[in-house]
């Protein structure tokens, strides 16, 4: 695992963001966002959200995979942020998938917002919206960015580089601020438990 802070306006930690991946896969800043649902169990069991997130929440990635399964169930919900991702389509299925979730108590993101008309059908699902200030062009998110607002959601920032670019946020009305200007992921690591011992507890 992997774990990259998000800051409030302040300065503050707010939450951390945790990104997966293998014993065998690429490094921190590659890692594969999308855990499964053994990912998910191995996160909770072998490494633990406290030592994860410490005392602030924790934001993690749901597929479409895992949306549709009860594992994501097991994650205290006020502890975390179940970040959606933007392969998501908003059909039949994921609205109940979602609807689950939000009468359950669990504050749900959304993640990668571009401005596409598809995606738009999110926010009043969604407490949290993360746009990638790197490759969205400025000048879409200066025209656009208040359309986002009207639904009184909180604005994160992903993706920034340098100070230019976190006084821009700041300037266009950001609540949250992540990237390598203010951290890199830290990778963390565990060893697995042996099936055996698993058995046992």
């Amino acid at each position: 695992m992997a774990r990259q802070p998000i800051y409030d306006r302040e300065g503050t930690v707010y939450a951390y963001e945790l990104l997966y991946r293998s014993a065998s896969g690429p490094g921190a800043g590659t890692m594969d966002v999308v855990a499964s649902a053994q990912a998910l169990a191995n996160t909770l069991i072998e490494i633990g959200l406290d030592r994860l997130a410490g005392d602030k929440l924790a934001f993690i990635n749901v597929s479409e995979d895992l949306l549709h399964t009860d594992a994501i169930r097991l994650l205290p919900r006020d502890r975390v942020v179940l970040e959606l991702l933007e392969t998501l389509k908003l059909d039949e299925s994921t609205e109940s998938g979602i609807e689950v979730l939000r009468r359950a108590g669990y504050t749900l993101a959304f993640d990668d917002f571009v401005f596409e008309p598809s995606q738009f059908g999110f926010l009043s699902k969604v407490e949290i919206v993360k746009i990638d200030v790197l490759d969205t062009p400025r000048s879409v998110i200066r025209d656009q960015l208040d359309q986002v607002k009207r639904y009184g959601i909180k604005l994160l920032a992903e993706k920034v580089e340098d100070k230019a670019m976190h006084r821009r946020c700041m300037a266009w009305g950001f609540d949250y601020f992540q990237g390598y200007y203010y951290a890199k992921p830290e990778g963390m690591e565990s060893r697995a438990l042996a099936p055996r011992h698993q058995v046992m507890l």
